[in-house]
């Protein structure tokens, strides 16, 4: 039989673990002295928690191939999530995307803008993040502002694209239905 208690100790325990979790994908760092001050435990608590989510992140690695740890920083006297999600793209990798998509013209200034914050954001681990973008912003200030001309041809262009994709799909995936 459940008691009142054990409930409650049950949930205090998912708090704790969520809020160490948020703050280690966050990029915070975590210190067990003020965990154990702000939630009331027993250090070993702490650990056990902090234990607890790296076993998470080991059984969630086999289920999506990103592999990211909790290491102790010595020099933050904490511990960190470190990221060494294999399916992220390096900062090189993102401005060489981003330059070909730049330099192709093939979009408005805001669709370019938005498609690259996008890759940016969803590509990118969060620490290098600023540093893509500054690079990106030095090469987004080549671009011209006032090319009207450019933009409605290159709209029209992106129709014209989209319209090619969509037919080659539908007749790729007929001719899929009809083997």
């Amino acid at each position: 039989m459940v008691t009142k208690r054990t409930e409650e100790i049950k949930n205090d325990k998912i708090q704790r673990i969520l809020g160490i979790y948020t703050k280690l994908i966050e990029g915070k760092t975590v210190k067990k002295e003020e965990e154990v001050q702000h939630y009331k435990v027993n250090p070993r608590t702490i650990q056990r928690d902090i234990q607890d989510i790296t076993a998470f992140l080991e059984r969630d690695d086999l289920n999506t191939g990103i592999i990211n740890s909790i290491i102790y920083d010595t020099k933050a006297r904490g511990y960190r999530l470190q990221y060494n999600n294999v399916y992220k793209l390096s900062p090189q990798q993102i401005l060489a995307i981003c330059k070909i998509l730049l330099d192709s013209r093939a979009f408005v200034k805001e669709e370019m803008t938005e498609i690259i914050d996008k890759l940016i954001h969803s590509s990118v681990i969060k620490d290098d993040q600023p540093q893509v973008e500054n690079s990106f912003r030095m090469k987004k200030s080549i671009m011209s502002n006032s090319s009207t001309k450019l933009a409605s041809l290159t709209k029209c262009g992106t129709s014209a694209r989209l319209y090619k994709i969509r037919t080659t799909l539908k007749s790729n995936i007929n001719g899929a239905i009809t083997r």
